[in-house]
């Protein structure tokens, strides 16, 4: 697997025009460092640790706004300030461009910072007046193009309301070392990959015990029915979203460095057998023992019952991601899959590894040639 690349290039202004490439940015993916000078033509960085952590909104677009689109931007400042949402307005061009009533009609809430040479619209695919959402992980929650400011606000404001609403303020007095990552994968990409397992050749019930193989299959363990993903498309399709919204999470959080990937397993846990996986590690065999992370994605909405992962060494909290979110963990923390007892759950699955790993697990395959089947690792 080729490293994630760097966040992207700064939309910071360069001295010439060409020495930075633009790098599309699309909904779901970290946001590129933007660091634009303000009023005082000092450089505001939206990373900075003291920006980082609050919902941004970018009010961007190629004419200045209006005294009145100001007044619409006030109407929304105590619903913004609820809900720890910052405002900037992005002006295309120079401080000197400006008058001194339009100075004067700037509200105090209201961030202004400057694109001399255009260069952050292009990274959003934009031309008109749009309104970009920066969620607090970094990771861009919309691009809302409107003609009117009020219904772009709107837009935008319900988007972060929504979201700030689902997560409320709690006190976490303990909890498994997981991480759980929403938005990897998109509804449509989903269910391309739920039609994949629908057609495709069923491998049930797969789990590694001891060192005799890794395609047993152990009802007692696990009752899953898997789909491995061969399709090159729709491989690369879920690979990139891993790379570019998935991995720089796990090194944000445990400094950890990916190298390569499993084969990806679209399974399916059905209430009709009350498919489950029961305790267990990913790492314990000798067929595993290369592991270093699982990741999880859920591809159906948690419209079933049961199916939730719980680590049971951390207590009983039950972890659920919605369609498309991901959950991700060591191989060596001890978890389950709980029964499913109404309808179905859908995921794909994989495990990461980094380089000395892989090593591993290629002089595994190696020594066991003919009695392991090798795993698919993408570089």
């Amino acid at each position: 697997m080729k490293k994630p690349a760097a966040a992207a290039a700064s939309a910071a202004p360069a001295t010439k025009a060409s020495a930075q490439p633009v790098l599309a940015c699309y909904k779901g993916d970290p946001v590129p460092r933007i660091a634009l000078p303000g009023l005082d033509g000092k450089p505001v960085d939206l990373t900075d640790q003291r920006i980082a952590g609050d919902s941004l909104v970018l009010w961007v677009g190629p004419d200045l706004p209006s005294p009145d689109d100001f007044k619409v931007a006030s109407g929304f400042a105590e619903q913004m300030s609820g809900a720890n949402i910052r405002l900037y307005r992005v002006i295309v061009g120079t401080k000197a461009s400006l008058s001194d009533d339009f100075l004067a009609a700037i509200p105090d809430f209201v961030t202004v910072l400057f694109d001399p040479e255009n260069r952050l619209m292009p990274v959003f695919d934009i031309t008109t007046t749009s309104f970009i959402a920066i969620r607090p992980d970094g990771r861009l929650g919309g691009v809302f193009s409107s003609t009117t400011p009020m219904n772009g606000f709107e837009m935008a404001m319900g988007y972060f309301q929504a979201n700030h609403d689902i997560v409320p303020f709690s006190i976490i007095q303990r909890q498994a070392p997981v991480l759980v990552v929403d938005n990897v994968l998109e509804p449509a990409l989903c269910e391309q990959l739920l039609t994949y397992w629908r057609t495709g050749d069923k491998q049930a019930n797969g789990v590694s015990i001891g060192s005799q193989s890794n395609q047993s299959g152990d009802t007692a363990i696990k009752v899953r029915n898997d789909v491995v993903l061969l399709d090159q498309k729709l491989f690369d399709a879920v690979k990139n979203r891993i790379i570019k919204r998935v991995l720089p999470e796990i090194f944000k959080a445990f400094q950890f460095q990916t190298a390569s990937m499993e084969a990806l397993r679209i399974g399916s846990y059905h209430s009709n057998d009350k498919g489950f996986f029961g305790r267990h590690r990913d790492n314990k065999t000798t067929f595993t023992a290369h592991r270093r992370f699982a990741v999880s994605l859920n591809l159906n909405p948690v419209t079933y019952e049961g199916g939730q992962v719980n680590f049971p060494e951390y207590g009983q909290a039950l972890y659920a991601p919605p369609q498309g979110g991901a959950l991700i963990f060591s191989c060596s923390l001890l978890h389950e899959a709980r029964p499913v007892t109404q309808g179905e759950r859908f995921g794909i699955f994989t495990f990461l590894t980094d380089a000395a790993g892989a090593r591993h697990e290629q002089e595994m395959i190696a020594k066991n040639r003919g009695t392991v089947q090798p795993l698919n690792m993408k570089k």
